[in-house]
């Protein structure tokens, strides 16, 4: 998803730098990234130093986790690191590893903030940070990696890919030690000139994208995908379930299959693109069109206006 809500790295984007533009929804598009270039830090136990042996592919990511910087601010910035820790967490009681304290924890959430905020101080683009615990050349531990690129645009919606290929995922409640497999995919996904690849269970019932979460509607109830055991925990997701909680509206865990998706309104939700409203799956020679749920574009301003400014708390 460069790695957006569950793993996939995709290309760096670029475009015109300035104040973000307008689509059509009048939902801010990212900046061109033409004048910054892709920063690496590795954490030093007090600060995150630059190192060029981060800018190399990792020898191994055990976790990671990403979104969009815009200007400074971030929508749910606690929630992502909450994440990172608790799989940081679950990864290390399995492989026997060391993981920081919670001062230490506040002190790396402080660090990540001050070097995006630096970044951003030299150019308007939005920016696509990732923190990564990883294996990389030079250091025989794994080490806390902060990598800030240009980010993705926003699109108007999202077209996907129904390759029939079977999930590839080891580890799909963790983000980052599947970024090459889903990678993968998704590299097939833009060879038909799909956004995004759908991950699906043996049985065809849909589970999420490499980059993204999968959510429906179906008599004004939010259906999500029925096997939490088998998904990544969206940040978007959440953000996005508990507004519709807190509007009245039912939320529901449902098992689902792209050939009922025809009377459904279906949205692609990730911490890059926001809420994306699907409207094109393509099934081997065939694409099947998709009508936007209603209200979206309401949905996706909703989104744009919770990016608040950086803070070390969760």
């Amino acid at each position: 998803m460069a790695d957006d809500e569950h793993g996939a790295d995709f290309p760096d984007a670029g475009g015109r730098p300035g104040s973000p533009q307008l689509s059509g929804e009048g939902v801010p598009i990212a900046g061109a990234a033409g004048d910054f270039a892709a920063q690496a830090f590795v954490w030093s136990g007090q600060a995150f130093a630059p190192d060029v042996r981060a800018m190399e592919p990792a020898l191994e990511i055990m976790v990671a986790d990403s979104w969009r910087s815009h200007l400074g601010a971030a929508a749910r910035f606690d929630l992502h690191m909450a994440r990172f820790e608790a799989s940081a967490a679950r990864w290390a009681h399995d492989g026997d590893l060391t993981i920081p304290d919670a001062r230490e924890w506040a002190a790396i959430r402080r660090g990540i903030i001050a070097a995006v905020l630096a970044a951003h101080r030299t150019t308007q683009a939005d920016l696509f940070p990732r923190i990564g615990w990883e294996r990389i050349g030079g250091h025989p531990e794994p080490v806390f990696v902060l990598r800030i690129r240009p980010c993705p645009p926003m699109r108007d919606d999202t077209t996907l890919l129904w390759s029939g290929l079977a999930d590839p995922r080891l580890h799909p409640t963790i983000k980052g030690p599947d970024i090459e497999r889903l990678g993968k995919l998704r590299g097939i996904a833009a060879s038909r000139s799909c956004d995004d690849a759908i991950l699906a269970d043996p049985n065809g019932t849909v589970l999420e994208a490499t980059t993204g979460s999968l959510v429906w509607w179906h008599q004004g109830n939010l259906v999500l995908p029925a096997a939490p055991d088998r998904v990544l925990p969206g940040v978007t997701e959440t953000m996005v379930t508990r507004r519709a909680t807190s509007l009245g509206i039912t939320v529901m865990r449902a098992n689902g299959r792209v050939d009922e998706w025809s009377e459904r309104g279906v949205w692609f939700l990730s911490s890059v693109q926001g809420i994306s409203p699907v409207t094109r799956v393509v099934i081997g020679s065939r694409v099947m069109h998709l009508a936007p749920p209603a209200r979206s574009d309401d949905w996706r301003e909703w989104w744009h206006a919770q990016f608040r400014p950086y803070s070390p708390s969760l």
